[in-house]
């Protein structure tokens, strides 16, 4: 039967086989030809449309078929299979894109008698490549559009909000009348807000464009949530709730991850918690569940006592831009973005995110993400936190590259009171002209710039070594802040960077890490860093937080001290004297009294305190509603019993 079929001695057989075969391949053509490459068979009807008959090509030598350059092209291929090999090839014919096999064809004894080749006509597969890949041009075009909006959207929202929000801080500073006060307290305000939605808005764009990259960094857990807790301390006290974090002892140290998306999540979330709530607390805690001895899930919860969520709108809740009604809007106000965005970051991170809620009676978010467990070891360097002295950059030399004209005023009113010299340029061309006469320590460049871009300038000072600037520390400032970026501004020669728009303390901050100042800045701050950090020890939230009064110190240990002491004093002497008061029903005495601790239990993170004392204050001066005032007392007495023994152990030897 072998010998039979074997196509090399017994043509008439194998013509039937082959024609067969070629009779299943749609739009094909298949021909066997000899070791001289004259055809020997040809089947198929796809040669027909151009006008041949099979017969055509009988006892023709392949190289007549194709024009020259065609012949070239598929010659080695019919070559090869005369050889033992099998290789394919695409070409064109008469404008159609055919593809073409050709492979050997063997006697019985396994020596190469014939070559055979199927042409295949893939027109129509090569036009929707070709569709394919002009959509995928069309689609990176277009994100790459998405990119460049969301760059000059940035810039151009970022750069006035920055002179705005720049010029308000500095507006705090000068001697304003309360009225006065009040408009700057509400410029400010707006500004925060207006922030707030432009960055929501811009996290979204880049979640659809695919423009969020997430990172593998190790990072310090309780760092981070002691970050965000810092950031929501102040409007939480302001607002009379209680804000909780707490940390549990079995989360490992480092995780490997995205520091920055879990801040967002967190931010967002906890931000939600406070705008929703008018009273009671807002608690963050913080587990592990164990998935295996390198890996870990966080479990994150944020409850709160506000308003809560009806049943009928839970499942709409992460939709963008969508609160329970329109009456939540006029009173909360807010983007309805932030849910959004938050289940967005979780789901990048292969985690989870669920909710339950009671109407007025408060929402729980439960987040769950899991992580590679990290090492202390591979922690990057963090920035230090300077303290506001003007002394440590005494005589620096800093050049400000802005195009904007508002900014380079708001930075000309920072930088003059910082005891040290500077020059301002409003573009590329003049900042050249700086750098290459004058040595400076650092230069703060704007980014987005007519003309020579801050980008292009940088790369142009770090390729000249002969530029007295070659080595000068440099600060990318923009508007944008997006990771790859960011890398372009690291690789093109920036030491670090600074995001439009920034307040006067992160810019000196980070002028003075840059230039790694190495001072002794803050004593107090040294000496109770594992007081005021987060740890397994302590959990953050609790009667007091002396961050503001550690700020205020700068080092000054004296100070420090006797700030706490007058405090203990004036506690314990409000104790004594209200509860006589309040046995003798002396009820505006009383009101005096608790007055006298507001401000100062408010500086020191004790809102709790401070609240009842501004309720004993109103119940007792402005409403003569004493019938509540003993027991808001009793738990005023409660709180200083507690929170005096404590604050005496925080004192500091001025020894050390």
């Amino acid at each position: 039967m072998q010998k039979e079929n074997n196509p090399c001695e017994h043509p008439k057989v194998s013509e039937k086989l082959f024609g067969v075969l070629a009779s299943n391949i749609p739009h094909s053509n298949v021909f066997v030809f000899d070791k001289d490459q004259k055809i020997i068979m040809f089947f198929g009807r796809e040669m027909e449309k151009y006008g041949y008959n099979p017969n055509y090509f009988l006892e023709k030598n392949l190289s007549d078929l194709w024009d020259k350059d065609t012949s070239i092209l598929l010659q080695p291929l019919f070559e090869h299979a005369l050889r033992g090999r099998k290789s394919d090839s695409e070409f064109v014919f008469s404008g159609d894109h055919y593809m073409i096999n050709a492979i050997p064809i063997r006697s019985h004894t396994g020596e190469v008698c014939a070559g055979m080749s199927v042409m295949t006509n893939i027109s129509e597969e090569k036009g929707r490549e070709e569709q394919l890949q002009l959509a995928k041009k069309a689609a990176e075009a277009a994100n790459q559009t998405k990119t460049e909006f969301m760059a000059n959207m940035s810039h151009e929202i970022r750069t006035p909000l920055n002179s705005i929000m720049g010029f308000a801080e500095q507006l705090g500073k000068t001697n304003l009348d309360p009225e006065q006060r009040k408009f700057r307290d509400l410029i400010e305000e707006s500004s925060d807000h207006l922030l707030s939605i432009v960055n929501e808005i811009l996290i979204l764009l880049r979640i659809g464009a695919g423009n969020i990259s997430l990172e593998a960094v190790p990072f310090n857990v309780r760092n981070l949530f002691t970050e965000v807790y810092n950031t929501f301390r102040i409007r939480s006290q302001k607002k009379g709730i209680k804000l909780d974090f707490n940390v549990s002892k079995s989360i490992p140290e480092v995780l490997l991850g995205d520091p920055v998306r879990i801040k967002q999540i967190l931010i967002n979330l906890v931000s939600n918690s406070l705008k929703f709530t008018q009273f009671g607390y807002v608690r963050c805690t913080v587990k592990a569940g164990g998935l295996s001895e390198n890996r870990t899930e966080l479990q994150i919860s944020i409850k709160d006592t506000g308003v809560g969520i009806p049943k009928e709108e839970m499942e709409a809740i992460f939709d963008p831009f969508h609160q329970a009604d329109t009456s939540i809007t006029r009173k909360f106000g807010g983007s309805g973005l932030g849910l959004t965005i938050v289940k967005r970051l979780v789901e990048l991170q292969n985690g989870r995110i669920s909710v339950s809620s009671k109407v007025r009676k408060g929402t729980e978010f439960t987040v769950r993400i899991p992580f590679e467990v990290g090492r202390v070891a591979d922690l990057p360097e963090e920035e230090r936190i300077y303290s506001a002295d003007k002394e440590l950059l005494k005589d620096k030399k800093i050049l400000v590259v802005d195009d904007d004209e508002t900014n380079q005023i708001l930075a000309t009113t920072i930088l003059t009171n910082w005891k040290l010299e500077f020059d301002v340029a409003g573009d590329g061309d003049e900042a050249m002209r700086y750098l290459e006469k004058v040595k400076f320590d650092v230069v703060l460049m704007d980014i987005h710039m007519p003309g020579i871009s801050g980008l292009d300038l940088v790369k142009r000072i770090r390729g000249d070594e002969g530029n007295p600037n070659a080595k000068t520390r440099m600060i990318a400032v923009t508007a944008n802040a997006i990771k790859s970026d960011i890398r372009e501004y690291e690789e093109a020669g920036f030491q670090n960077y600074l995001i439009k728009p920034y307040r006067e303390e992160a810019l000196f901050n980070k002028i003075c890490n840059v230039l790694r100042i190495n001072a002794y800045h803050n004593n107090v701050c040294q000496n109770k860093e594992g007081r005021t950090k987060l740890s397994t020890e302590r959990t953050i939230g609790q009667s007091y937080d002396l961050n503001e009064l550690i700020n205020l110190s700068k080092g000054d240990i004296h100070f420090y001290n006797k700030t706490l002491q007058s405090f203990v004093r004036t506690a314990e002497g409000v104790r004594s004297k209200i509860e006589n008061h309040l046995k003798q029903e002396q009820w505006q005495e009383v009101g005096e009294q608790s007055h006298k601790l507001i401000s100062s239990s408010r500086f020191l993170g004790m809102s709790e305190m401070a609240n009842i004392c501004i309720q004993i204050e109103d119940n007792t001066l402005k409403t003569s509603n004493y019938d509540v005032v003993p027991g808001l007392v009793t738990n005023l007495l409660e709180k200083i019993d507690v929170v005096v023994p404590q604050l005496k152990n925080e004192y500091i030897s001025e020894k050390s």
